[in-house]
């Protein structure tokens, strides 16, 4: 089965901003200049939860470096992709599974002002 698509629906463009987001974060404790294996656990995490939102994303939509991020520290840059999900609908005509991809951003934001950055 194939299926045609004929442009960006705004819910995955903001999908795409939030993976962006994500990857910046992830970069942030995967290169943390110091051994923390709280850190190192927290990256794992956000790199699950990118994992979880790649699976919303248009088929053949591709992920941009998000303007957003910037030299936010990682809290930060989780609180921006939790407030873009905002954008995203629920309901019948919701990306599948979008209620407990917000659940898990909120338990990383949590998660990430325990860690001392």
């Amino acid at each position: 089965m194939t299926t045609q698509h004929t442009g960006v629906d705004p819910r995955h463009r903001a999908i795409g901003e939030i993976v962006a987001l994500l990857d910046h974060a992830y970069e942030q404790t995967r290169t943390s200049s110091q051994f923390d294996p709280t850190r190192m656990d927290l990256g794992l995490g956000i790199y699950l939860v990118r994992a979880q939102a790649c699976h919303a994303l248009a088929p053949g939509q591709s992920v941009h470096e998000s303007q957003r991020g910037g030299e936010a520290s990682v809290p930060s840059l989780l609180r921006t992709a939790e407030h873009l999900t905002r954008d995203l609908r629920l309901g019948p005509n919701a990306i599948p599974n979008v209620s407990d991809f917000v659940v898990a951003l909120c338990d990383l934001i949590r998660d990430a002002d325990r860690v001392a950055w």
